[in-house]
């Protein structure tokens, strides 16, 4: 989805289960979608570790407007390893 257009409603976001780490595990996915225009909407939510998908609420997102979403991996020591995606509204 890297800079891909993507429709402002019924978008649902997905992502790969991480593998718990040696010593550890992965106890949650934080799920961030920000505006990349300087709006001022985000979503920030946490997840549980055996979910792989979040449907983002279609007042959440604008017609033609940049966002970026983020998705952290969040150990249960707190360490997070995170991956982020920028795509725009139709």
């Amino acid at each position: 989805m890297d800079g891909d257009a993507v429709a402002a409603e019924g978008l649902a976001l997905e992502w790969e289960r991480v593998p718990d780490p040696p010593g550890s595990e992965i106890v949650g996915y934080n799920v961030i979608v920000v505006r990349e225009d300087g709006g001022s909407q985000e979503l920030d939510i946490l997840v549980g570790p055996d979910e792989t998908s979040l449907n983002v609420p279609d007042q959440l997102l604008h017609a033609g407007v940049p966002y970026k979403w983020e998705i952290s991996a969040v150990e249960a020591s707190g360490n997070k390893t995170i991956s982020e995606t920028e795509f725009e509204t139709e």
